[in-house]
């Protein structure tokens, strides 16, 4: 699926708010529903189970660190595997279940470069790319 032109509806306790995919960076859930991190440092909270983001998201260039938080790989900019952290394009990090590291690791490293600078140069520093 093109994350370019994307939307989704947010259902929040007061508004469902139409985000695009690609400003999405990660999902975790939280004792009563879902928060998403969005550029910008904008935050919403999300009445709705993490599964239905899941479900809603499934297509996309998602994946999921752990049984409750999902991570849009168009954000990453690093993977520090000592750390076993990430690293998103907000310079936030985010811990990697033990399982799942060497299937980030594995598709990190078969991501082309290219593809992910192509939609937005500025989001990708490739000094900054450690695997």
């Amino acid at each position: 699926m093109q994350i370019e032109n994307s939307t989704i509806g947010i259902p929040t306790p007061s508004t469902i708010e139409r985000v695009y995919v690609f400003e999405i960076l990660h999902l975790k859930q939280f004792e009563t529903g879902t928060r998403i991190f969005l550029t910008e440092n904008r935050i919403l909270e999300s009445l709705e189970d993490f599964s239905y983001f899941d479900e809603v998201l499934d297509g996309f260039n998602f994946f999921k660190l752990s049984r409750n938080q999902m991570v849009n790989l168009y954000h990453v900019r690093n993977f520090k595997k000592r750390e076993d952290k990430i690293y998103l394009s907000d310079h936030s990090e985010i811990e990697i279940a033990p399982k799942k590291k060497s299937e980030i690791k594995r598709i990190l490293f078969n991501s082309p470069l290219v593809s992910l600078t192509k939609r937005n140069p500025s989001l990708v520093d490739e000094k900054e790319m450690v695997f």
